[in-house]
């Protein structure tokens, strides 16, 4: 009696392309996943090598290609740290701190130092307790001016407290109801 061969499945085929693109998995590893639906038990190595042959050869790209899909949608919708790296590694550009160095195909390199301030009118300097450091016209983008002296702080008068009304007995502690005498006195007044 001849045995029956062992029958990929579409989720096995998609453990193994998923598998094989992490670096450190073994042939042994990934076969130990793969559960032969006739015997219920693990394939060898071999078979594996037999039957995803071309999983085992894609998956690294597939991943790649992944990778890259998101990289690039990253890019689009102008993530910071997406664009960065992709103008450090693809445009060349590399941000020392100093400036920014350009390097081209003809291993040519600029240097780009930092940009001019717009140049500063002759306005007298600033009166009293504005503070302005940008030169700037508009007021929205001002510095906020800074008091001399802060102002010293006193705390407000406590505020009086009103006579609590009183409708019924029922709203009087226990000690001030009627018959009662557990206190001396109260400031409730029943009107």
């Amino acid at each position: 009696m001849t045995m029956r061969k062992y029958e990929p499945t579409e989720r096995d085929r998609e453990i193994v392309l998923r598998m094989a693109a992490v670096p450190g998995i073994t042939h042994e590893d990934l076969a130990f996943l793969i559960i032969n639906e006739r015997t219920g038990r693990k394939i060898s190595a071999k078979t594996l090598r037999k039957h995803f042959a071309e999983e085992l050869s894609r998956g690294m790209t597939v991943m790649k290609q992944i990778t890259m899909d998101s990289f690039v949608e990253q890019i689009r919708n102008h993530v910071w740290p997406a664009t960065k790296m992709a103008l450090q590694n693809y445009c060349g550009l590399k941000d020392t701190g100093e400036g920014i160095t350009v390097q081209t195909n003809q291993n040519l390199t600029w240097k780009i130092v930092g940009i001019d301030p717009p140049p500063v009118e002759d306005d007298p300097a600033p009166v009293g307790n504005i503070v302005d450091l940008l030169a700037d016209k508009n007021p929205l983008r001002r510095l906020p001016s800074i008091d001399a002296v802060p102002p010293s702080w006193e705390p407000a008068p406590p505020k009086q407290q009103p006579e609590p009304v009183v409708r019924t007995e029922m709203d009087l502690p226990v000690c001030a109801r009627p018959g009662n005498n557990c206190g001396q006195g109260s400031r409730w007044v029943m009107r």
